[in-house]
């Protein structure tokens, strides 16, 4: 019995250990040293919350949560929240973009993806320029609303 030849090379050890080092530093920018596109974070201490907005020109917003009404305080929860998602959809990006990298400069080498390989690069852009840009307009929108209650509760 003949065994089935693979017509794929393996992707080289180099090639994957570039692709994680884009995600490991987009991870490490974004996640860890908070830069991206209108940072915002949100803390909790001494019985208030402090809103960051920025990296060199810092916006601080504090809200002394004993000093706020209970609708305020639900809205700054909220906002809490929000930023949470913005955070994650960042995440996704970090996922997203070594994802695609990996994709379109590897194709050849992915068994599974055993298309002609026009059609696979023309598919894998279509795909990428779609999620980039549902990506995009969810963390633009989120920033939007963080900004619209931010200044509602001053």
């Amino acid at each position: 019995m003949q065994k089935k030849q693979n017509n794929h090379p393996a992707i080289p050890t180099k090639n994957l250990f570039l692709y994680s080092a884009l995600f490991i530093a987009l991870f490490c920018l974004i996640n860890v040293f908070n830069l991206f596109p209108g940072i915002l974070t949100a803390e909790e201490a001494n019985g208030q919350t402090i809103i960051e907005k920025g990296l060199l020109l810092t916006n601080t917003y504090q809200f002394n949560v004993e000093h706020i009404s209970t609708s305020d305080e639900l809205r700054l929860a909220m906002i809490q929240y929000d930023i949470n998602t913005l955070h994650n959809v960042l995440l996704g990006y970090t996922i997203l973009i070594p994802s695609i990298v990996l994709l379109l400069g590897e194709y050849k080498k992915l068994s599974f993806l055993n298309i002609r390989s026009k059609t696979c690069q023309k598919i894998i852009i279509t795909i990428s320029v779609i999620m980039i840009t549902v990506l995009s307009i969810v963390y633009v929108r989120k920033l939007n609303e963080i900004t619209t209650s931010i200044n509602a509760l001053l």
